[in-house]
């Protein structure tokens, strides 16, 4: 499983990495590359430090 963040706040879980970057790039498709750098960080669910905000992360499964 992996987790997409925002900063230090989880955004959505995912079971397949496929899924994950396929949401980033969705996340990212009004980001000006020129202008700014993605906030986006797709980590590992099991190696998610405890300092993350996890609260409010909904789960996104392959076939969504």
């Amino acid at each position: 499983m992996y987790t997409i963040l925002r900063g230090k706040t989880a955004v959505i879980d995912c079971d397949t990495l496929p899924t994950a970057i396929r949401f980033v790039q969705s996340l990212e498709s009004g980001i000006d590359r020129h202008k700014s750098h993605s906030p986006y960080t797709i980590v590992k669910t099991s190696n998610l430090s405890p300092d993350i905000n996890t609260d409010h992360s909904p789960r996104m499964t392959a076939a969504e």
